[in-house]
């Protein structure tokens, strides 16, 4: 994202639209970067190398929250 990272983008997400569920979906498989899109709100954090399944649980679990 050549404006801010994801991190940033889903903290003013989370701020300004707290009805919106923010899942990352990265190409990284750092621990560090899954808790730092935690910390900032996101619902969930897939990497795009996971199975499908695992983005589709991911939705699923925000239209439970």
């Amino acid at each position: 994202m050549p404006a801010m990272t994801g991190i940033e983008a889903t903290r003013r997400i989370c701020v300004e639209l707290p009805q919106v569920h923010v899942i990352g979906l990265s190409m990284y498989e750092h621990v560090e970067q899954a808790k730092a899109m935690l910390e900032a709100g996101a619902a969930g954090y897939v990497c795009k190398s996971e199975a499908p399944d695992m983005l589709l649980a991911a939705i699923r679990r925000c239209g439970t929250a």
